[in-house]
């Protein structure tokens, strides 16, 4: 059985018997009008006496290098509280990762970078169940359009986990590679499913036994309304394929 943990924004945490795969969790939103990590989860996080679910992490992954999915300073200050395997990230030129590069190489900490190419997919065999896809795909339209993002397919023996992120829903020339394997869960964003092509590109090619909607900011910091709109959605939209349900609140579980 894999259990999969709600943090925030598009945080998530995977675990499958004793691996336990960070996705996209170790940010502060970045004053963006998104949700950073609730105050009870890093208290677990950044205390070495913890032995919490979120204390020493096989695998730190993330989709793309926004500040609403990794922050330099809390990933930093994770590995100085944390043991982990690896980390899988993208590569990044942006000089405020450039303190976090230096002291990973000097504490040895091992990484796979994912090269930013849109196309590029790339194979990651983290355990002898769990492989890791990563494909690379323009960012989200709405916001930084010109910018890429890395959507994952996370494979644990014969059930599929994809993670579209911020992915273009109009890449569909790209994400219906997904069309040629069963995918137990997506998770996405409000917009991907609120696009008519995104939903389209769900039915005709991912075609997902669930749909989680995620990235949507607690009552709190939703300056925008993107919970309403996410509510609004669920109304309207009949999702053919499986069942379609919301992550709001941190801790919500989902078992596949």
């Amino acid at each position: 059985m894999i259990e999969i943990t709600y943090i925030s924004n598009a945080g998530i945490l995977i675990q499958y018997e004793k691996v336990r795969i960070l996705v996209d969790a170790l940010q502060d939103a970045g004053g963006y009008p998104f949700s950073g990590i609730p105050e009870e989860i890093t208290d677990q996080m950044f205390c070495s006496d913890n032995h919490s679910m979120y204390n020493d992490i096989d695998f730190l992954v993330f989709t793309h290098n926004h500040p609403d999915h990794i922050t330099p300073d809390l990933v930093e200050k994770y590995l100085k509280f944390n043991k982990v395997k690896r980390i899988i990230w993208p590569e990044e030129t942006n000089p405020i990762f450039e303190p976090l590069n230096v002291w990973i190489k000097e504490n040895g900490i091992r990484t796979w970078n994912i090269k930013m190419e849109r196309g590029k997919l790339h194979e990651y065999k983290l355990t002898e169940d769990i492989k890791l896809y990563s494909l690379c795909t323009k960012h989200m339209k709405q916001i930084f359009p010109k910018d890429l993002c890395n959507c994952l397919m996370i494979s644990i023996k014969d059930k599929n986990v994809l993670i579209l992120s911020d992915c273009n829903p109009e890449e569909e020339e790209l994400l219906k590679i997904f069309a040629q394997v069963h995918v137990d869960i997506v998770f996405i964003n409000p917009y991907f499913y609120y696009d008519t092509g995104g939903r389209q590109m769900l039915e005709r090619y991912i075609q997902p036994e669930k749909v989680g909607i995620y990235h949507i900011p607690f009552a709190k910091d939703d300056q925008m309304c993107i919970r309403t709109l996410a509510h609004q959605m669920l109304k309207k939209i009949i999702y053919s394929q499986g069942e379609v349900f919301l992550l709001e609140e941190s801790g919500e579980n989902i078992r596949i």
